[in-house]
């Protein structure tokens, strides 16, 4: 059995338009108390490695996809906190009106993430 997860959202233009959205799902400002984050995320979205912002109609989870320097990307949701994560991947899969993620527990090693820019297959540490 593939195990695998289907999460209905809306596009956004960019960073700002996702944030919109956010707001509207919820009600509240996702930098709500964390205005200093918030900045240094501003700065962080405009540099133009971040693309594809998805944005979950029914919790308001921002999604986007960041380019890694090895050309490898990934789906990543927005957060207050970051961390690294050395786990495994899964298959990532961005449409205008849902990200599909399936479970493929990939390595997170070189070989693999050249296969990933080589074939342009988006991953993520996401669950299924």
């Amino acid at each position: 059995m593939i195990n695998y997860k289907i999460i209905e959202t809306t596009q956004a233009a960019d960073f700002n338009a996702a944030l919109e959205l956010h707001h509207q799902v919820t009600g509240e400002h996702f930098y709500e108390g964390y205005e200093n984050v918030q900045s240094k995320d501003e700065t962080f979205h405009a540099r133009g490695d971040h693309s594809t912002y998805s944005v979950c109609n029914e919790t308001g989870d921002i999604f986007y996809i960041y380019t890694c320097p090895d050309s490898m990307k990934i789906l990543h949701k927005l957060s207050i906190h970051s961390c690294i994560s050395n786990s495994g991947f899964n298959e990532a899969m961005v449409y205008p009106d849902c990200i599909s993620i399936v479970e493929r527990n990939w390595g997170n090693v070189p070989a693999n993430r050249k296969i990933f820019a080589r074939d342009d297959t988006t991953v993520t540490s996401l669950a299924a």
